[in-house]
């Protein structure tokens, strides 16, 4: 009852200002009734197990996901999402709706709410009863407020449309709000155009059952239910001897203490225990399957509340469908209608509502399949470069000419007929000495230009996004309250999510595939062979890649994490305020577009492209490479026309950023 208890407090009359009274004959007497009483099914929240557990879990989930407040602008033919800031006065509305709760708790109750009973009244609370934020730029006295639908009636208008609502009360006048002091958002009801319908309301029947199996199981409890076995014997036994026999034999046998020991009994005595009969065997199975019909309703799949049956691929999977199935188009409705029903209460500007669903994980678990789909593409000669960027959740490519190019696998030819039929041409040996020759640093580099500038791209949007992620409303919570180490802490845990290490590694495959390609085929051409050290036909190839990019992913994110929390530390020890503390955060990210971005993406390419060359030169034949590497730094200058073995090589395919070394065959004795 302390729920209920709870929401009468907040909603009793002298503790909500905005609450008037209308004149006499202002609301016709009778309201619209609703089809069922939407305070017996927000009971079964408190009385319920079943109900409350998948009702609250939903609400938990469907909480992480921040409201974003923003603007629709144009670009193309495309709308792009502006968020606005949290310093915007309707997106602090949002943050921290009242008094009694933040943004999150707004949408857990909005959720549980709407799933109850199919719609949820919400009240905007004004200073000195009018005016709108987008006029007045000031949140200060605006509060939004969820009140329990259970007394809450609309009362509508001859021509349909609503007139305004009642809140119904045992004594005195009911309360009224006018059309633009409250709305509502409601579920779908095909029996009902005014009242929505939950998920308890529509498998009521399913949770009246399971409320009258846990009396029944109440009841079974406090009468002991039946005893657990029964002694019987063959002589004649009155009361004090029976009950003499029953005390020694649960002294004996009962409890805990005496599990495992055995029983004796006397001359002609039997034991026989009480099995479970077939009916409450069934009426167990029976309540199973209520469990599944109430998860069902939800959406809630049952690994996530029934551990005993899962294991981690399908907990995985089932959180996945959690969000994908059900709360990414749950909230995205909830949004729509906030968008629709609540901000033209709030403000004049054009604003549109938004979840944020960057911070869940378990939506970033599909972006292997989103490569794979990509790949997939790419290999058809049917798709341009940012129609497959598009589908990675990339920017379009800087260079718009690269952009809308066919990427055309380089196996993919179109033949005549003539050409099908005839007979391959005779290979003919070659008298030529195998060249000595690498390609030269220069000539790499102009090669491997685009890739490099792709690869910029890429992680300026990546950097870009983990600015963003810092910037967020929960980071800023964590300053005034707890303290430096709070913030320092949260944003440590936004930079090591594992959405970014799965993002930085789908940016880094292509770029460091196509190096370690490239070197791969020079290497080959220096051979005078075949190149077989490639993606995507050398399973070696492939291991050399995936290990580069997990080393690659470690770096970056310890090098990040470290400078964060330098700056975090120093403008803390400052005393900075919240936009004194991003202001540093903007420097920082803002000079890696000097200096970092251009240090990765040369340094990785090379370091593939080096790769590559040891990898072929191995699968060649080569055992020993000669080191040229022309810069004048001491590294460089003690491995510059050595001779290594393709292990050291392999150790060492650059001694520092930007670095030029390449490596030329030892092909002596082949």
């Amino acid at each position: 009852m302390a729920i209920r208890d709870t929401l009468a407090r907040w909603f009793a009359p002298a503790a909500k200002a905005s609450i008037i009274g209308l004149d006499t004959g202002q609301l016709p007497n009778q309201p619209l009734e609703k089809g069922f009483d939407d305070a017996t099914l927000l009971s079964t929240y408190g009385d319920d197990a079943w109900p409350y557990i998948v009702g609250n879990k939903v609400a938990e989930q469907a909480s992480q996901a921040p409201l974003q407040i923003g603007r629709l602008v144009r670009s193309g033919d495309a709308e792009d999402f502006r968020p606005v800031g949290p310093d915007h006065p309707v997106q602090a509305l949002f943050d921290a709706p009242n008094t009694a709760m933040d943004g999150g708790e707004f949408v857990a109750l909005l959720i549980l709410y709407l799933g109850f009973a199919g719609h949820v009244p919400i009240e905007v609370v004004r200073p000195n009863g009018g005016g709108v934020i987008g006029a007045r730029r000031n949140r200060s006295g605006f509060e939004l407020w969820l009140h329990n639908p259970g007394p809450w009636r609309i009362v509508a208008n001859p021509d349909r449309t609503i007139k305004g609502y009642l809140w119904l009360v045992r004594s005195g006048a009911d309360l009224t709000w006018q059309p633009d002091q409250m709305t509502y958002l409601r579920w779908p009801n095909p029996n009902d155009e005014w009242y929505g319908q939950g998920h308890i309301s529509a498998i009521r029947q399913a949770v009246m059952a399971e409320e009258y199996a846990a009396l029944r199981d109440k009841t079974f409890e406090r009468n002991l239910g039946v005893p657990p076995g029964v002694l019987s014997f063959d002589l004649p036994l009155g009361e004090p001897q029976a009950a003499e026999i029953q005390k020694r034999w649960q002294a004996a046998v009962g409890g805990y203490r005496n599990a495992g020991k055995v029983a004796v009994l006397g001359a002609r005595g039997t034991y026989t225990p009480v099995a479970l009969n077939a009916r409450d065997a069934e009426w167990l199975a029976q309540r199973l399957n209520r469990v599944e019909i109430i998860a069902g309703a939800w959406g809630m799949p049952l690994p996530l509340i029934r551990m005993q049956d899962a294991t981690f691929n399908n907990v995985a999977e089932a959180r996945s469908e959690l969000w994908e199935g059900t709360l990414q188009p749950r909230l995205n409705r909830i949004a729509r209608m906030l968008t629709w029903k609540l901000l033209p209460l709030i403000t004049s500007e054009r604003l549109v509502a938004r979840f944020d669903y960057a911070q869940i994980e378990a939506l970033g678990e599909n972006d292997l399949q989103a490569a794979k789909t990509a790949g997939e593409w790419s290999k058809t000669g049917a798709v341009t470069v940012n129609e497959v960027r598009t589908r990675l959740g990339l920017a379009a490519h800087p260079d718009v000419s690269i952009g809308e190019r066919l990427i055309v696998p380089t196996k993919l030819a179109l033949q005549s007929s003539e050409d099908v039929t005839a007979p391959p041409e005779p290979v003919r040996p070659t008298s030529e000495p195998v060249s000595r020759k690498a390609l030269d640093p220069t000539s790499r580099d102009t090669l491997m230009a685009p890739i490099r500038a792709a690869y910029r791209a890429d992680l300026a949007a990546f950097f870009a996004a983990q600015r963003n992620a810092l910037q967020t409303s929960r980071l800023a919570k964590a300053l005034p309250a707890d303290g430096a180490g709070s913030l320092i802490e949260r944003a440590i845990e936004i930079l090591t999510a594992r959405r970014w290490r799965e993002r930085l590694a789908r940016i880094s495959r292509g770029p460091i595939e196509a190096s370690l390609t490239l070197g791969a085929d020079a290497a080959a051409g220096a051979l005078g062979i075949e190149t077989s050290f490639a993606i995507p036909a050398s399973e070696a190839a492939l291991d050399q890649v995936t290990r580069h990019l997990d080393a690659l992913g470690v770096g970056i994110a310890n090098t990040t994490v470290a400078e964060v929390r330098e700056v975090l530390s120093g403008a803390l020890r400052e005393g900075l305020d919240h936009a004194g503390v991003q202001g540093r955060l903007g420097d920082l990210f803002d000079g890696y577009q000097d200096w970092r971005l251009d240090r990765i993406s040369r340094t990785e390419t090379t370091n593939a492209y080096n790769l590559g060359s040891v990898g072929q030169y191995r699968l060649g034949g080569v055992s020993q490479v000669d080191v040229i590497d022309g810069d004048l730094d001491a590294p460089c200058a003690a491995a510059n026309g050595s001779r290594w073995s393709l292990d050291e090589a392999e150790g060492n395919p650059s001694s520092h950023p930007n670095c030029t070394r390449t490596f030329i065959p030892v092909t002596e004795g082949l």
